[in-house]
């Protein structure tokens, strides 16, 4: 992709919440102009930001003792 000259983003929050999408573009207007550098639009992913797989929780307990 090729930089957008000059485009400002009003915050950097539009990860978070339940449209990603939606928020990225309200804080940062100049992504609609993004292009590729083939010049075509860029499609954006609407799994931005949103989690894929969880991980089990991890207990572990270690022992010792020593005898004098």
């Amino acid at each position: 992709m090729l930089p957008i000259n000059g485009g400002q983003c009003h915050a950097r929050n539009g990860a978070g919440g339940s449209n990603p999408i939606g928020k990225a573009l309200a804080d940062c207007p100049d992504l609609a102009y993004l292009r590729t550098t083939d010049g075509l639009p860029v499609s954006i992913n609407q799994n931005f930001g949103r989690p894929t797989a969880y991980q089990q929780p991890l207990a572990i307990r270690f022992g010792l003792e020593l005898t004098f």
